[in-house]
């Protein structure tokens, strides 16, 4: 019998995060591996000494500042832009909700559930009714959403004969994060359930595979782990959270990289009613205190609301306490045959 094949660095890094026994390889507990986990936004503040903004490094966390609040690593990850926060508490209620009531459906998505129907409308109107019954959310087992170009995911490949209008919303909002010269052609939504995850892969399909990429983060927290161009280089462990922006450009667009963990009730106040990021303190940090006080945190969210926007109802807040939603824009042909492609459609 043959010995067990050893497993890569970047393999190993995903089981490590994935393994919710810690009695299981020995592997430790997440507050273990919060020691191993980058959190930009914690690093990102003010906190830091007047030696560390002269130089905008942190050297001991291979952080590099671009300016605008934009990050990057300092080693192999050329083209890697890490954005905490860069979408407002507005901008991701909008996109939540759209992400529930509209997308999933015809004729914007399609699905791993195939093409499904809306039973609340599509229109803007609708859609700002507030509906409060919990039926109203997609179906329990929806994983992806594809919008615009639909990306075939057992030929890994687009199909130019099958595309829907991409949704205005998404150009709109990421218009001015997005690099320039970006065409936005395609949207993958992926949904994420309290235990799921999205293993090791390149994004590599796309025609245009030089343009970059956005991945924006919705709901829950969750563990990007971001490689190099072999999975035998260990991975640098980012935390990501709600409205956390990460761009793949450059090298880093040729880079393995995985969700997988996600880390529930630890969606913002804006989006849950709860006080995700206590939650999150408590769990990585083990403050007890502060986790016996995270089961009675329900609240109100404190940004003021306009005539324009999404209102997450009650049944989304309870679903986005325990999921979270990762959008990623992509260019999938080059400029020319993008504009070809237009001139006929």
């Amino acid at each position: 019998m043959e010995p067990p094949a050893e497993l890569s660095a970047f393999r190993a890094a995903e089981k490590r995060f994935m393994c919710r026994d810690p009695s299981r390889m020995n592997a430790p507990g997440l507050r273990e591996l919060w020691h191993d986990l980058l959190d930009v936004a914690a690093l990102a503040p003010s906190a830091r000494t007047e030696q560390e903004s002269q130089e905008d490094t942190f050297p001991e966390h291979e952080l590099l500042a671009l300016g605008k609040g934009r990050f990057t690593l300092r080693s192999h990850h050329p083209g890697l832009v890490i954005i905490p926060g860069a979408l407002g508490a507005h901008e991701q209620c909008d996109l939540a909700v759209r992400c529930l009531r509209e997308w999933p459906y015809e004729p914007w998505g399609v699905t791993n559930l195939g093409k499904l129907q809306s039973q609340a409308g599509v229109h803007e109107d609708e859609l700002r009714r507030v509906p409060a019954q919990p039926q109203c959310l997609p179906p329990p087992d929806l994983s992806w959403i594809t919008l615009g170009h639909h990306f075939h995911w057992t030929a890994r490949c687009y199909d130019r004969a099958v595309a829907s209008p991409l949704p205005e919303a998404l150009s709109h909002t990421f218009a001015n994060l997005a690099p320039g010269g970006m065409q936005p052609q395609a949207a993958i939504v992926k949904v994420y359930g309290e235990r799921g995850y999205m293993l090791g892969h390149v994004d590599d399909a796309e025609p245009a595979a030089d343009v970059p990429l956005l991945s924006a983060s919705l709901g829950c927290a969750g563990i990007l782990l971001i490689g190099s161009e072999t999975r035998n280089d260990p991975p640098a462990a980012i935390l990501v959270r709600s409205g956390d922006l990460v761009i793949f450009g450059g090298r880093a667009r040729r880079c393995y990289h995985s969700m997988p963990r996600v880390l529930p009730h630890t969606a913002p106040l804006h989006l849950s009613g709860h006080d995700g990021e206590r939650h999150l303190r408590a769990t990585l940090h083990g403050d007890q205190c502060a986790e016996r006080r995270c089961d009675d945190d329900r609240g109100e969210a404190t940004t003021t609301a306009h005539a324009d926007d999404m209102v997450v109802n009650d049944a989304e807040r309870e679903w986005l306490w325990t999921h979270r939603v990762n959008i990623s824009l992509r260019q999938v042909y080059p400029a020319a045959v993008a504009a070809a492609n237009a001139e006929i459609t």
